[in-house]
């Protein structure tokens, strides 16, 4: 099955989001610091039963 044309207009908006999407890191390294920071002064906690949740609802898609 093919996909209908794409207008000029949508186009052009799918090209500006690109840019815009290709200047953003692909992870956010501040936060990622902040974590570190978390674990190292042993203030980083995880809820284990949103996390198992998480891991179950990832795994049922």
């Amino acid at each position: 099955m093919k996909a209908p044309p794409i207008s000029n207009s949508t186009l052009s908006l799918l090209k500006q989001a690109q840019k815009t999407l290709d200047t953003l890191p692909d992870v956010d390294r501040q936060k990622i610091e902040a974590i570190r920071a978390a674990i190292d002064n042993g203030k980083f906690t995880v809820d284990i039963d949103a996390l198992i949740d998480a891991i179950r609802e990832f795994h049922q898609r």
